[in-house]
């Protein structure tokens, strides 16, 4: 959970909901959203935040790495060109071998980095939750749950706003 050191909160504000993973932490609370992480080897902890009034959409996609998917295809193409020209040198045919097992490896690599992720964007940046397996049956719980709060952030600022301009 979220401990006093790592996030200061602001004056009435509190902790809503959390959602961690390894080496990183994403927080709802009654005026932001705040995500923690740590760069590669833990070297140092780095955040992004904005208040829930900022927060213009949230978007569910999936990460692919398309490069990876035509590398493949064209190695696949380039060992039966090989295949098809050389079938009397078995130099070739060894060759043409090796390309298919790049090829597998390519494809193999597009389907196992796929990662599902929760985007929260708002005006100046956004915050990325990458899910990857683990989570995702939570995320429309967790979504609705920023949702709710920034409604609720909205509602209490419209209502300051009213009460001062009366």
């Amino acid at each position: 959970m979220v401990r006093e050191r790592d996030i200061k909160l602001l004056p009435g504000e509190d902790v809503v909901e959390e959602a961690a993973g390894p080496g990183h932490s994403l927080v709802v609370t009654t005026q932001r959203l705040i995500q923690q992480y740590s760069t590669q080897l833990g070297a140092r902890s780095e955040s992004t935040s904005f208040f829930l009034e900022n927060l213009d959409s949230i978007e569910t996609t999936t990460r692919r790495y398309p490069k990876l998917l035509i590398g493949a295809i064209a190695c696949l193409v380039v060992a039966m060109l090989i295949a098809s020209l050389a079938r009397e040198f078995q130099d070739a045919q060894v060759f043409a071998m090796i390309i298919v097992f790049v090829a597998l490896v390519l494809f193999g690599a597009y389907f196992f980095l796929r990662k599902r992720a929760v985007v929260f964007h708002s005006q100046r940046s956004d915050i990325i939750l990458l899910t990857k397996g683990r989570g995702i049956e939570n995320m429309p719980r967790f979504i609705d749950i920023v949702e709710r709060a920034k409604a609720e952030r909205v509602h209490l600022l419209s209502n300051i706003v009213e009460q001062e301009s009366q």
